[in-house]
């Protein structure tokens, strides 16, 4: 195990990741990630996002919401760029993802602090829009 991610998950993002014939052939790709690696809100697994594929395959996704808090946690820029697409398209909900943060342990109290500080600018950033 490598950071929580499985052989079977780096294989799946090889065939499905970015830059794979999947991606080519649907246009978007998967990014496939365990779940003891992010930070998520509780319950998160009943909001999943699930979806047949061929062959008996289900493949589930995060709400985006949820995808939203682990991404807030992690704080990097391409993160910051996602949720402010998100929140702009109406995809993503800034109250929604602040109730979230309630339920969500994060991992220290540096990570809380940063997570909601970034939030605060997005929904100021939102409100100037």
């Amino acid at each position: 195990m490598v950071l929580g991610v499985e052989l079977k998950d780096l294989e799946l993002s090889d065939s499905l990741g970015a830059g794979s014939a999947f991606e080519q052939a649907h246009g978007f790709y998967l990014d496939p990630v365990s779940p003891l690696l992010p930070t998520l809100p509780g319950n998160w697994e009943y909001r999943l996002v699930r979806v047949a594929l061929a062959g008996g395959i289900t493949a589930g996704f995060l709400d985006p919401n949820d995808a939203a808090v682990s991404k807030y946690a992690r704080g990097e820029p391409r993160d910051r760029e996602w949720i402010r697409a998100g929140l702009e398209a109406g995809l993503l909900s800034a109250p929604i993802i602040a109730s979230r943060f309630r339920d969500t342990q994060f991992l220290d109290e540096a990570e809380d602090r940063g997570a909601r500080r970034l939030l605060a600018e997005d929904q100021a950033w939102l409100e100037r829009r």
